[in-house]
């Protein structure tokens, strides 16, 4: 391909730990075995946020109007929880608890009624510090028919009479989740008031107690702060004055947030995780006390909190909001009120959904009318929000699809469930949740979050998969409306908002919209491929305008076809990474009299290592940094030296990276020139760090860890003027250490897996330093991203591909964030940075239409003009709107598996090409291990007969397997490392 070039106007950047918790009070039990764990949170919760967390992950809540907002999380006492262990027969117990019955509400009991049970445990247990929560958990499941049933006595009201104690297992994570697969089994919690002792009784069909059974006891006072945000709250308008809402005009109502509920932030397990749209809402109750006053309702929530995160192992606490029986609302799962976080609240059913709870047992409990108008107009008024900002009216009918369930479910997996949009948990699982007196308010809540919603017409559905261009010639974007409404549909450019195409129609009422585009513009032409986006808005009946909504769909090119970018994202690149280099160096240094040269970095990782050290030293002398084959000197770079007659070039690298020979060629060209190297990697970077001179501080990377932290590191570096130092698995090298000394700060740019706190620590005693670190090559990308000095103006968008290596080094030495998505689709962490960061003009590529398509650039484009953004399929909000997020797919967490290296064929003759090889799988974050993701760094190793193993050669894993050729020299084994993992070796013996 030609090279493509764009004026500096594109590019104006270019051209210029957790509080420890308080071990609770030990408890003595009759007929229990002892304490099992006794934890706490701190009296004030730590607002840590997992590194990972990418930019607008942060909560979202609105909070109550009025000073309640001040009240400082600090002044809330946190739980404790306790387990104790269960066993042994109290025979004064088991003659006190009632024979166990048929329980349902989805109840192990309901799995298998019939089945006659024998009395397994009955113990007593007195209980030191008052408990305000009581469950049953167990090591493995529970067994089919369990029964569990407990009484407590309290301060206040004496013994309790006996409850069953559901085990719900469809209430929770979904199946197969990471989240489920860490999770311990567990009853629904009893909550209860100041209780001192407890007495339970549990009868299984074998007679034998489950597996690892405890009692689980949590104890979460009230506060003064409790009592001040209660009358705050008490008193709050229903509705706050302020909308998050992305796609309706209804108010966002107001929310008590995690800080005013006191949420110990430090008790979540993980960063939340998000789903692309959300399509239904469910309802629930936590099946337990009632008789809570106003200023208890926070530390009840607390106590469920600490029940789901302390003994249930789930990652938060399971609902995405809480209602109290006064009918105010609270925040739930952190992650943002405003955005699609995934729940761990009715299994099978998590993904495109959110759920409140409302607390109390509302198979027994019907609260005053008053309580239960407000409880319902709570509902609806969240439901109209919530449901709005995707184009969904409460009322609307809806279609999901079903994860499946461990035994009987109403829908198996993969199933498709027509739902209305307000539904509750027994609508999809079998159970009486929420109780029949909330479920009785149903269909009233639906009605009234109908009236609330102005989601009259429903966003269009687009087609499940993208179009080809030319394979169809029209499309279906099928709709619908809750009224009387004449309609609107305009079909935007994919570079602005301005309409391409427009339809119109009415509805005489409630009913279908068919909307058909042919694919043409207003003018009869066919349309290019790219993403677009279809807006609906409308006028009822009354004259009222109706919400606007939008779906984007995407018409892909024909197999060598092409995508058209849009101005402000734009694509500089060559036919190759040394005409790539060329070109940037004429827009970052057109007059520079320095050159930097090294390697390509695809050739190797010590030439990647060298790339990376190199960046930031020519962006530190104003320089361009060229790159050339290491065994061939291009002739682009040749030409471009010569046109600038630099007074010096630095070569970085040892002659793995720059051969002797290209060296050589370097020098015949007539100019001065200086290799910078160590004679390793980690000794060229310290070299270079040593040549930039006395920066105050450094930022450490390890290339064989991470490719996309390193190079993202390497352009932090080069923005902020200090070098890259190089670390490896374990105490980071001596070299590295020296380089390291008399500098003030150090950041790290590695996940703690590859460079450890430890090591990190050990390396720059008293010295302060950060890490900036990501699950994935997006997220990596965009927390070092954020730590960039001012605000940059623009950014590279690179594919995390080995292909965009060979010039990603070239792209950091611009000292722009480098930021790691997808192709064809931009990563939804990517678009959530560019979208926070309001100063950012243009984004820009190194690589051509066949390592990154122009989708991403098309995507970039509508984003850096605050226009909606998806990808294809996924609903999204209209101009000025905040769009969803994507769900985060499961991603590498840095733990590998490693088959044994295979070396043969044997005998093979010295000189000769060996190729070793080893397949390689990846621990996702859902806990599977699948093949390795492309381009994690490998060493080949070589162990001659009385010798130590050596690396010979190192490479990139590609399609699951890490292979790389070498010489054959010697008879001796052979193996493959990928950070401190070893595959077993090989042995292969060497004929002369």
């Amino acid at each position: 391909r030609g090279a493509v070039l764009v004026t500096a106007a594109l590019v104006p950047a270019l051209m210029v730990p957790t509080t420890a918790a308080a071990v609770g009070s030990p408890v003595s039990a009759q007929g229990a075995t002892g304490v099992v764990s006794a934890s706490a949170g701190s009296a004030a919760p730590a607002q840590a946020v997992p590194a990972q967390a990418v930019a607008g992950q942060a909560s979202a809540a609105g909070a109550v109007s009025g000073p309640a907002a001040a009240v400082p999380p600090t002044a809330v006492r946190q739980p404790r929880v306790t387990e104790v262990r269960l066993s042994g027969i109290d025979a004064a117990v088991g003659t006190k608890a009632p024979d166990p019955d048929d329980h349902g509400h989805g109840s192990v009991g309901a799995l298998s009624a019939g089945k006659e049970l024998k009395l397994a445990v009955a113990a007593k247990v007195p209980i030191a510090a008052p408990a305000s929560l009581v469950a049953v958990t167990a090591r493995k499941a529970f067994p089919a028919g369990t029964s569990i049933q407990v009484r407590v006595k309290e301060k206040k009201h004496g013994w309790s009479e006996w409850t069953t104690l559901e085990v719900d297992p469809e209430h929770g994570p979904d199946p197969d989740s990471d989240e489920a697969r860490r999770a311990r089994p567990g009853s629904d919690p009893l909550m209860v008031v100041r209780a001192t002792k407890a007495q339970i009784r549990i009868d299984t069909p074998s007679g034998r107690a489950p597996k690892g059974v405890r009692l689980a006891l949590v104890n979460a006072p009230t506060s003064a702060a409790d009592r001040r945000v209660s009358a705050q709250t008490m008193s709050a308008s229903g509705v706050s004055a302020s909308s998050l809402s992305a796609s309706a005009t209804v108010s966002m109502p107001a929310i008590v947030t995690r800080a005013q509920w006191g949420a110990d932030e430090s008790w979540r397990s993980r960063a939340p995780y998000y789903t692309d749209n959300i399509r239904v809402g469910f309802i629930h109750h936590t099946a337990s006390t009632s008789n809570y006053s106003a200023a208890q309702a926070a530390a009840q929530i607390r106590s469920i909190y600490a029940y789901h995160t302390r003994s249930l192992g789930h990652s938060d606490i399971d609902y995405n909001f809480v209602v109290d029986r006064f009918g105010r609302l609270y925040e739930g799962r952190y992650g943002g009120v405003d955005r699609a976080v995934l729940g761990g609240h009715t299994a099978g059913f998590n993904e495109h959904s959110f759920a409140a709870v409302v607390l109390g047992n509302f198979d027994t409990f019907s609260p005053p009318s008053s309580d239960m108008d407000a409880i319902r107009d709570t509902l609806a008024r969240l439901w109209a929000w919530k449901l709005g900002m995707y184009g969904i009216n409460p009322a609307s009918t809806v279609k999901v699809v079903s994860a499946g369930f461990i035994r009987a479910t109403k829908y198996p997996k993969g199933s498709v469930a027509t739902l209305t949009a307000t539904s509750t948990h027994q609508t999809v699982n079998f159970t009486s949740c929420p109780g029949k007196y909330l479920q009785a308010q149903v269909p009233s809540i639906t009605a009234l979050g109908s009236t609330y919603s102005d989601v009259v017409i429903a966003a269009p559905t687009p087609p499940a998969e993208p179009i080809q261009s030319g394979s169809a010639t029209s499309v279906s974007l099928p709709s619908s409306s809750t009224r009387a409404v004449s309609w609107t549909a305009d079909i935007l450019s994919p570079c602005s908002d301005a309409p391409i195409r427009t339809y119109s129609g009415s509805t005489p009422g409630a009913g279908p919209i068919d909307l058909t585009w042919d694919l043409r513009d207003s003018s009869g032409k066919l349309v290019l491929p790219a993403t677009y986006t279809v807006r609906m808005s409308g006028t009822q009946a009354d004259g009222s305008p109706a919400a606007v909504v939008s779906s984007t769909f995407t018409i892909a090119p024909q197999p060598g076809g092409s995508w058209g970018p849009c101005a402000n994202s734009s694509r500089v690149s060559g036919s190759s990474a040394a005409q790539t280099s060329v070109l940037w160096g004429r827009i970052s240094a057109p007059t520079s009299k320095v050159v930097v040269l090294t390697g390509d970095a695809l050739a190797s990782s010590t030439a990647l290592s060298a790339g990376v050290a190199a960046a930031p030293l020519a962006r530190s002398l104003g320089a361009p940094l060229l790159v050339t084959s290491p065994t061939s000197l291009s002739s682009d770079v040749v030409a471009d030296i010569k046109d600038r007659r630099p007074a010096e070039i630095l070569v970085v690298g040892g002659d793995k990276v720059i051969s002797p020979d290209v060296f050589a060629a370097v020098s015949a060209l007539g100019f001065p020139v200086t290799r910078v190297t160590g004679g390793s990697a980690v000794g060229t970077a310290a070299a270079v760090a040593q040549r930039m001179g006395s920066a105050k501080s450094a930022v450490v990377v390890s290339t064989t860890g991470s490719p996309a932290h390193s190079l993202a590191g390497a352009a932090l570096a080069a923005a902020r003027g200090v070098p890259v130092l190089l670390g490896t698995t374990g105490p980071l090298p001596s070299a590295t250490v020296a380089a390291l000394a008399g500098r003030t700060s150090v950041t790290v740019a590695a996940p703690a897996s590859v460079l450890s706190d430890a090591d990190v620590a050990a390396a720059a005693p008293g010295k302060p330093w950060d890490r900036l670190m990501g699950t994935d090559a997006a997220t990596a990308s965009t927390a070092v991203a954020a730590a960039f000095p001012g605000a940059p103006s623009s950014a590279m968008v690179l594919p995390e591909t080995p292909g965009s290596w060979a010039t990603a080094t070239v792209a950091a030495s611009t000292g722009v964030p480098l930021l790691f998505t997808t192709s064809p689709v931009l990563a939804p962490a990517v678009a959530d940075h560019i979208r926070a960061n309001s100063g950012m003009r243009a984004t820009t590529t190194t690589v051509d239409s066949s390592v990154m398509d122009d989708q991403v650039l098309g995507a970039t484009s509508r984003l850096l003009l605050g226009l909606p953004w998806a990808p294809p399929g996924v609903t999204t909000a209209p101009t000025g709107g905040t769009a969803p997020s994507v769900s985060t797919k499961p991603s590498p967490t840095g733990k590998y598996r490693l088959a044994r290296a295979n070396a043969t064929p044997e005998p093979v003759r010295k000189g000769r090409t060996l190729k070793v090889k080893s397949k390689v799988k990846s621990k996702f974050t859902n806990g599977k291990w699948r093949k390795v993701p492309i381009g994690v760094g490998f060493i080949v190793q070589h162990k001659a007969k009385g010798k130590k193993y050596r690396a010979v050669a190192s490479g990139y894993t590609v399609k699951g397997w890490a292979s790389a050729s070498v010489k054959a020299k010697k008879s001796g084994r052979w193996r493959i490392k990928i950070g401190n993992k070893k595959s077993k070796s090989d042995y292969v013996r060497v004929k002369k």
